[in-house]
């Protein structure tokens, strides 16, 4: 079949973390896999970044403006309108019910212009309170087809009014991954602390891995709280949280009052979680989620097991003591329960990662993820 030019419009993108950033590019990556021509198209939020460069195989745009609000948005919105108006694509993925859907949605009506939006989980929050939140939100309803990535997100998009013969659920996709064991895991330590001397551990350390934005939403204040109660017992286990965002020197400071320096450590972004994958015992999902995190998702497929917030979206990944351990949100004592009883029964924590990573062998595949966008395009 042809290949099709596809635009791949998003308000944040790296080097901007996120697990909606690193979602659109795995999906870029996979359309290009499938023969097809994507490009990223995203605000220049700092005027010192490229307007154009390529990611791997990937080209990437970045017009004018951010997504900071007033003038910022609005020039962002003008410079996408426009854009989309010289440019002969033959379809539009959208990233989020937001500006970036108003404005395409509103350019497919100039000219025919295939359009599908994902939905995020805090898309419908963002609706309801910003500024031209409504209609935006109007616009969206009336647009073609919306995708969520679970069947949580879908129920609440219906219950807001969009219609379900509309919605289709294609969930993410976990990053292929070898599976773990000791010798890999000794291996990816020493390439860590080949590059970072803080991330040097003792031999016998069990380490806990925590990957996200660093913002109020995450909860990352929670799971310092709970390795202070950790370290009182075990005080080589080691907590990374890996990102990059606000809060990080709220987090900071938090660590240091906490007594837990180069016992919590906060070494930035990674390019690629692999080898931090390999190198930890456990994943720590501290906060809850509508849409089920990417980093749970890729733990789960290279064997890592997982303690998480219970919410919808871990639900249906994490079952406790199966794969997994589920926790009351916000309770940094249960947290630290659950990995003190990690650390005392390594064969059950490691049952628990192998039996996440057989269940993960079974769900959507990158390409097929990938073909699914495709057809609904075609489709239009």
């Amino acid at each position: 079949m042809a290949n099709l030019r596809l635009a791949l419009v998003t308000p944040r993108f790296w080097p901007l973390v996120g697990d909606r950033p690193l979602h659109l590019l795995r999906l870029a990556e996979s359309l290009v896999a499938l023969g097809h021509s994507p490009v990223i198209v995203t605000p220049q939020w700092n005027r010192g970044w490229p307007e154009q460069m390529t990611i791997g195989k990937v080209p990437l745009v970045r017009l004018r403006g951010s997504g900071r609000g007033g003038w910022s948005t609005l020039r962002w919105m003008y410079g996408l309108a426009s854009w989309l108006g010289e440019q002969q694509v033959d379809g539009v993925v959208v990233d989020g019910l937001r500006h970036e859907a108003y404005v395409t949605l509103g350019a497919a009506r100039r000219k025919p212009l295939p359009v599908t939006l994902i939905a995020g989980d805090d898309d419908l929050a963002w609706q309801a309170t910003a500024t031209l939140g409504s209609r935006i939100a109007a616009r969206c309803r009336e647009g073609p087809i919306t995708i969520a990535p679970c069947e949580h997100l879908a129920g609440a998009l219906a219950a807001a009014g969009y219609a379900a013969h509309r919605l289709k659920v294609i969930p993410r996709s976990a990053a292929e991954s070898p599976p773990r064991n000791p010798a890999s895991s000794d291996a990816a330590r020493a390439a860590l602390a080949a590059v970072n001397a803080d991330l040097v551990v003792t031999a016998n350390a069990v380490i806990a891995l925590a990957v996200g934005r660093l913002d109020a939403t995450h909860r990352f204040g929670d799971l310092i709280r709970a390795w202070r109660i950790v370290t009182a017992s075990k005080p080589e286990a080691r907590l990374w949280i890996i990102g990059d965002g606000p809060e990080r020197e709220s987090l900071y400071q938090q660590i240091g009052d906490l007594d837990q320096r180069f016992r919590v450590l906060l070494p930035g972004t990674f390019d690629c979680l692999d080898e931090l994958l390999q190198a930890s015992d456990m994943l720590l999902v501290p906060a809850p989620h509508a849409v089920t995190p990417l980093a749970l998702l890729d733990a789960q497929a290279a064997g890592l097991p997982v303690i998480a917030a219970n919410s919808p979206a871990t639900q249906s990944f994490v079952r406790t003591h199966e794969t997994g351990i589920l926790f009351p949100a916000g309770d940094a004592k249960s947290i630290a329960a659950s990995v003190l009883h990690w650390i005392e029964e390594p064969a059950l924590r490691i049952q628990c990662g192998s039996a996440g990573r057989m269940a993960s062998q079974t769900r959507i595949h990158s390409i097929a993820e990938a073909e699914q966008y495709v057809e609904l395009l075609r489709n239009r």
